[in-house]
């Protein structure tokens, strides 16, 4: 009888953990800008809503969806090869927001000196 009680609370705390949203708390309605400092360098990571970003997975490219995060470099724009500093820049912005960075997030240069990585923080 206790174990038939016990196997039914572990079912019900896990199907209540799977209905259970998976956003990585309140959606902003605009757009947050967070400073973080990287290498001695200083970088702002805006965090916003957006479209569903891809992420990289064993069965190829899979959306995934949260925030996007852009990052631009304090004083020098960023470029193509800058895709790991900007990476670590977005992880760190996301964290300092209570939340959560996806790292397979595919990041892209949206604009000049501007990576950004879409649906990578939830």
């Amino acid at each position: 009888m206790r174990a038939a009680v016990l196997i039914g609370l572990v079912g019900a705390g896990a199907l209540s953990a799977c209905g259970a949203p998976q956003t990585g708390g309140p959606q902003p309605t605009a757009a947050a800008q967070l400073p973080v400092t990287l290498d001695g360098a200083g970088y702002l990571a805006e965090l916003r809503p957006g479209a569903a970003g891809e992420m990289v997975t064993a069965a190829g490219a899979r959306p995934t969806r949260g925030l996007t995060v852009a990052v631009t470099r304090s004083g020098a724009p960023l470029h193509y090869s800058d895709g790991a500093p900007a990476k670590t820049v977005a992880e760190q912005a996301c964290a300092d927001s209570g939340r959560r960075f996806n790292p397979a997030a595919i990041g892209r240069v949206t604009g000049a000196g501007v990576w950004s990585f879409a649906g990578a923080c939830a």
